[in-house]
């Protein structure tokens, strides 16, 4: 019992003087200044006789609080804290027990400290000595991949149309309903479609994966209407509104497929996060979203030996796949209406966070997309405690 109480203890004062050395705690509740933890006196052992758990645990936090202090601006020098005047026999300090450190070898209660901490889901941790950012877009939003911890948000469950991001929805009904080796013949009405081509060609025919790197790395509205068509546009649209009420998109609403400014095609930074959270479950999605460049063919038609073979190469519309290198995968959108959008998927340490741009509309709308992403990403890195 001493030692799981020890164990829990050392875990929570080895958390405690991590974050302080970070800076984490600033003031007391008074509102006054605290002082720094590198710059308070090294922890004193009990006058008290102590048992060999209670000596450990003192120690672990001994040697958290007494090392040595950062340089002193200008100093150029490193001061050692000031010893405790006494020590429990056998112990140092700031030095593990004298058996264990001829051994080097961490002790038996440091190292049920250590697991009890992997077992905390404390991180991450926010770091309030970092104010929130000045994001300018109209709706923000970041959150873990499961799109329940927020880490900073702004007007998140306005509604507003999301362009181009209508497309994550599309992949996914097509990966739900689709081959990916079916092959799907491009028609002229999906080619006179308004806005990006795709380089697409009627008559064409594409495998369902091919036309999937068209449609998400081009942005091709061309593709995600060839998508519609084969089974019908209004029942791929139907398809669509039925996998957002699955997953409670509340706030959410999709008249094409291609993400059209349509007054029905909408949603909120909040449910584009729980759409993105789903799309992790389709590896293939992402595996696409951050393929910076690629070729794709058409298919030889059998029936038809002199239809040519069109070669498509492929660059991706998110200007962050050089600038950010967490990136797990982003799509982009723009129209007038919506301004410029964006879901992108960062890597920080072991966490995938969310994050949500919508409504971008500075002097240059279809750039202010990644500069206010990549701002968003920066703010993250600093604001909070990723790893221990």
């Amino acid at each position: 019992m001493t030692n799981a109480l020890g164990a829990i203890l050392a875990g929570l004062l080895l958390l405690v003087g991590i974050l302080n050395d970070k800076g984490f705690f600033s003031a007391d509740n008074s509102g006054s200044a605290r002082i720094p933890f590198f710059k308070q006196a090294a922890v004193k052992t009990d006058e008290k006789k102590q048992n060999k758990p209670e000596i450990e645990v003192n120690n672990l936090f001994s040697s958290l609080s007494g090392g040595l202090r950062p340089k002193e601006s200008g100093s150029g020098k490193e001061e050692q804290a000031a010893e405790p005047k006494k020590a429990e026999e056998g112990v140092q300090a700031n030095k593990l027990p004298v058996e264990n450190e001829a051994k080097n070898e961490v002790s038996p209660t440091e190292k049920a400290a250590l697991q009890t901490l992997k077992t905390i889901d404390y991180l991450p941790v926010r770091n309030w000595n970092v104010p929130f950012a000045e994001i300018s877009a109209k709706s923000v939003l970041s959150t873990d991949e499961k799109a329940e911890k927020v880490f900073y948000q702004k007007n998140s469950s306005e509604r507003l149309p999301i362009a181009s991001l209508t497309k994550l929805m599309t992949a996914l009904i097509v990966l739900d309903n689709y081959n990916l080796e079916e092959k799907i013949k491009i028609t002229k009405a999906a080619v006179q479609i308004e806005g990006e081509m795709g380089g697409l060609v009627v008559g064409e025919t594409l495998t369902v994966r091919n036309l999937l790197y068209v449609m998400l790395i081009e942005s091709s509205n061309d593709a995600a209407f060839a998508f519609a068509e084969k089974i019908g546009t209004d029942k791929f649209v139907e398809l669509m509104n039925k996998k957002a009420a699955v997953l409670y998109l509340k706030n959410t609403h999709f008249a094409n497929p291609a993400g059209f400014d349509e007054k029905n095609n909408y949603s909120t930074a909040f449910d584009l996060a729980r759409l993105a959270s789903a799309a992790l479950n389709y590896p293939l999605v992402w595996e696409i979203l951050r393929t910076k460049e690629i070729e794709v063919k058409s298919e030889a038609v059998p029936d038809n030996p002199n239809q040519p073979i069109f070669p498509h190469r492929l660059i991706n519309s998110n200007k962050l796949l050089d600038v950010v290198p967490e990136i797990v995968g982003g799509k982009t959108g723009y129209t007038d209406l919506a301004g410029g959008c964006m879901i992108l998927v960062a890597q920080l340490e072991n966490f995938k966070v969310i994050n949500i741009v919508l409504g971008a509309d500075g002097g240059a709308p279809f750039l202010d997309r990644f500069k206010e992403t990549e701002k968003l990403i920066n703010w993250l890195k600093e604001a909070y405690l990723w790893k221990l």
